[in-house]
């Protein structure tokens, strides 16, 4: 009978955990089974139902359960928009492939957008080292002395999460980009774009949209580029290169820096010949990235991949000039 009425609890939200309350009490040898299986479609609206289904999972000893609601909990975050607690439940469910899967969406949209993500959390959890969980919130609303309605969060400093930190270090350099080319630190912002393309698990995809971004700190006078030198005396061709580089803000990439991004363009165009899926999606992100940028930049973007390739090859010639007449 017991049994039976803690069945018709599970049919309503506010009976929901009287239902589990009464097969802990019972304690038949199914409990632990029913519990696994009807645990996980509860719906927590508040961080306290959250936690009391952790709790119970922690009683009774359901790992299993506990990640499923986890991962459970997180996609309702992820659908609602809120980033960083969605990815910190997906951390805590273990499930390291949703963690880098849903890290790298917020990579790939920040890279088309040509800016951050807009998220107030996800930015504390970056600047302050703090997640900074805004798990539900439609919270309650309160009356100040004045009468007016506020809404109140629930929001909880939490600790950081080592795995979720290093998932998202990818993100954090591609945020730092951003922020320094905002605030006018150009070598810095180049220094973020080449560590993002010495990153090893890097989808190879990625690569054409960071090269992309690195083509503003590139020379690309082609008028000069095409000069034919032999018509031209070699102190007028020192001249001109000379006045180039002091003008252009764009001779910001030292040495090494030149030769790591040879380097990668070398390889990526190589994995470009071996993987059309890798060439098929990197032609899609330009585009993608072209029909989102309507506004006209200091750098054409180019069309596709073949494209972009010449043009790099085309500055980087141009930049390795420009470094020998300033040797």
């Amino acid at each position: 009978m017991l049994k039976d009425l803690s069945f018709s609890c599970f049919g309503i939200q506010k009976l929901f955990p009287i239902g589990i309350g009464i097969l802990i009490s019972i304690n038949n040898s199914n409990t632990r089974e029913i519990i696994v299986e009807v645990l996980p479609h509860y719906q927590c609206n508040t961080n306290d139902d959250f936690e009391w289904c952790l709790s119970v999972c922690a009683k009774l000893r359901l790992p299993k359960t506990a990640s499923i609601i986890y991962k459970t909990q997180g996609q309702f975050f992820k659908d609602k928009g809120y980033n960083l607690p969605s990815l910190k439940c997906f951390s805590e469910s273990g499930d390291l492939q949703l963690v880098t899967r849903s890290i790298w969406s917020l990579f790939e949209a920040s890279l088309i957008q040509d800016g951050p993500i807009q998220d107030d959390d996800l930015v504390e959890y970056i600047e302050n080292g703090e997640d900074v969980v805004n798990a539900f919130d439609d919270g309650e609303k309160e009356e100040d002395e004045e009468g007016v309605v506020e809404k109140t969060s629930n929001r909880e400093i939490v600790k950081s999460n080592g795995i979720l930190r290093q998932a998202m270090s990818p993100y954090v350099s591609l945020y730092k980009y951003h922020k320094n080319l905002e605030q006018g630190n150009y070598y810095e912002s180049i220094n973020q774009l080449i560590n993002l393309l010495k990153f090893k698990y890097l989808p190879k995809y990625y690569m054409c949209l960071i090269l992309i971004k690195i083509l503003p700190f590139i020379n690309q006078d082609e008028n000069l580029i095409y000069l034919n030198l032999n018509d031209y005396p070699s102190d007028k061709i020192v001249k001109e290169l000379n006045e180039i580089s002091k003008k252009s803000i764009r001779n910001l990439i030292e040495n090494n820096k030149l030769i790591y991004l040879i380097q990668y363009l070398n390889e990526y165009e190589e994995i470009l010949k071996n993987d059309p899926i890798v060439l098929k999606q990197s032609n899609y992100l330009i585009n993608m990235f072209k029909n989102y940028k309507q506004t006209t930049d200091n750098v054409n973007i180019p069309n596709n991949v073949e494209e972009l390739l010449l043009k790099l090859r085309k500055g980087l010639g141009f930049e390795i000039s420009l470094k020998f007449v300033n040797f």
